[in-house]
């Protein structure tokens, strides 16, 4: 199997449109095409028909013409096509998505890859614009296009606007309850049973106080990113790590995870927080360069504070949290051993950390560096941090995941209200140059906060180009 195929991809964007009159036309050609003497607007079918066959040509388009990948991926998890769901504003249902795919296949308008869930290896399905389709992206401006529109197209300073506008209704659902992971029994592509997980559906919920508090905090934060111009410097493009990144991306949102609002609450869907650390330092904001301020090891620091330690102040002979004396003066196993122990923190037991390990090694998604023992260093984590034992294989980093929210959140509501735009990457932010003292003495200020009357030393670290 080509994991490349399932990589090289980028979500499907239902909050979407184009002002690009030519693309519209474009997608009322292909819907004529494809469904002859079918009505866009004749009955509820039809539009939830037309209107995911708009919305994936626009991601296509964009796709191709920004060269952010080759792939749209996008679900065909009937879970997320609820119509009576706060979730799918547009109420497109699963039988709209898949009589539109199906079409489009048999047209040969796009290529298409179904998804995969293997052991440790899960991906949604994929669509590609075919070359026929490519063809007219590429003559999208010519006259028989501007004809039917009686003349040449209007300049248009950017093609796509998401529909993100002022307006609460209009900006999407951005506190998401998603349910507990689940695990099924599925053949490999060798036929042999093994489990694979399968992420929680997104359930609905009824709002209260909080919930409406919480919403309330993302829209201001999403207002003030559309508003602000967040951008790479054009020298990224020169770094060997570099890809496209769509730019538009700028909405964030806030996911519970396990059916409870104790587990997760972290904020994502930016494009910032897709982007590789190494990249990051590249980001401008409103054309100035910024600088990212990240809490080092945060989750292991909150563990000590809960036992009453302050890691920096009383175990500061202990060294950085992720690393091993036995491995001292090696630069190239921190970001390794980081993994092991949120493995350990996360799994039932140490062959269960061992296993997710492996397991992120064999599908490329970690590097086991040169020497490196795994089951070795897990035994010397935990003499380590014998301090903290009872969080080891408690399964403890989903909750660990909310304390990092709600710093994040009290440093966002902060920053909002002073008009200061800042780039939440979970346990670190990014933010201008100018503005890196200030934003220092709010994530001290905010952790201290969220510790009540435990005093902590917070070690921060700063990146910049």
């Amino acid at each position: 199997m080509d994991n490349n195929i399932y990589d090289n991809s980028v979500a499907l964007h239902f909050d979407i449109s184009t002002r690009n009159p030519a693309l519209r036309l474009l997608s009322e050609d292909i819907w004529n095409a494809i469904c002859p003497g079918m009505d866009k607007y004749g009955g509820k079918r039809a539009i939830k028909e037309f209107t995911f066959l708009k919305i994936l040509i626009f991601n296509l388009h964009k796709v191709w013409s920004r060269k952010l990948a080759e792939y749209v991926g996008y679900s065909r998890n009937k879970n997320n096509y609820t119509n009576v769901s706060r979730y799918n504003k547009d109420f497109i249902s699963y039988a709209a998505m898949d009589n539109v795919t199906k079409r489009l296949i048999a047209h040969e308008i796009v290529g298409h890859k179904m998804g995969v869930q293997l052991e440790g290896f899960s991906r949604c399905s994929r669509m590609k614009a075919s070359q026929w389709l490519i063809d007219m992206f590429e003559r999208i401006s010519d006259k028989d296009f501007t004809e039917r529109l009686g003349g040449e197209l209007p300049r248009i300073e950017s093609e796509y606007e998401t529909i993100d506008q002022p307006v609460e209704d209009d900006m999407g659902e951005v506190i998401v309850l998603k349910a507990p992971n689940q695990t099924e029994w599925k053949p490999n592509k060798h036929g042999k049973m093994c489990k694979v997980k399968i992420s929680g559906n997104k359930l609905e919920y009824e709002d209260d106080v909080e919930t409406n508090r919480m919403r309330k905090v993302v829209q201001d934060y999403n207002l003030l990113l559309q508003a602000a111009d967040i951008s790479l410097h054009p020298d990224a493009e020169d770094d060997p790590e570099y890809k496209p990144v769509d730019l538009d991306r700028k909405r964030a949102q806030r996911i519970f995870n396990n059916g409870e609002w104790e587990y997760g609450g972290r904020f994502y869907g930016c494009w910032w927080q897709q982007t590789k650390k190494d990249l990051r330092k590249y980001i401008t904001i409103d054309g100035q360069s910024t600088t990212e301020i990240d809490y080092s090891s945060h989750h292991i620091v909150i563990l000590y504070s809960y036992n009453g330690i302050d890691y920096y102040a009383d175990y500061n002979g202990n060294g950085d949290p992720y690393t091993l004396d036995s491995y001292d003066g090696r630069d190239d196993v921190r970001e390794f051993f980081k993994v092991v122990l949120l493995a350990c923190l996360n799994s039932k037991n140490a062959l269960g950390a061992e296993s997710a390990i492996r397991m992120k090694i064999r599908h490329d998604e970690l590097e086991l560096p040169e020497g490196v023992d795994i089951t070795t260093a897990i035994s010397e984590f935990e003499q380590k941090h014998q301090a903290i034992s009872e969080y080891l294989y408690s399964g403890v980093g989903m909750r660990l995941q909310l304390a990092d929210a709600e710093i994040a959140e009290s440093i966002i509501i902060e920053l909002v209200s002073q008009g200061i735009p800042v780039l939440s990457v979970h346990d670190s932010f990014i933010g201008q140059a100018e503005h890196v003292e200030m934003v220092t003495e709010i994530m001290k200020q905010k952790l201290q906060e969220y510790m009540l009357d435990f005093e902590v030393t917070p070690n921060l670290k700063y990146t910049h180009r």
